[in-house]
């Protein structure tokens, strides 16, 4: 019935009204998974620069190999772990072991 028009006003009237609420129902399923993957790359990228902050701070200095390692990290719970690990080591020996941890397969 795809380019069918409705002849009477009240078929016109409520199909419209039955297109816009469709519409409009799209459109907010739309912005809350926008909204949601938002959240969850801010989240990602927050524990990136995390993990970055501590090991520069036990380090001094992060290479570009290790940081593209961290950031190409995307499990939540390894960037958590790792976090831990970072804020936990008590040496440079202990921080660079545990960066060396991200990029064993």
């Amino acid at each position: 019935m795809q380019g069918y028009v409705y002849q009477s006003e009240y078929a016109r009237r409520y199909y419209n009204q039955g297109l816009e609420q469709g519409l409009e129902a799209g459109r907010e399923q739309g912005l809350e998974a926008g909204r949601e993957q938002g959240l969850e790359a801010g989240r990602e990228r927050g524990l990136h620069d995390a993990v970055l902050a501590l090991a520069r701070a036990k380090l001094g200095v992060v290479t570009a190999q290790s940081e593209a390692a961290i950031r190409a990290l995307r499990d939540h719970d390894q960037l958590i772990a790792l976090t831990t690990a970072l804020g936990l080591a008590g040496s440079e020996a202990e921080a660079r072991a545990a960066l060396e941890s991200v990029r064993a397969p």
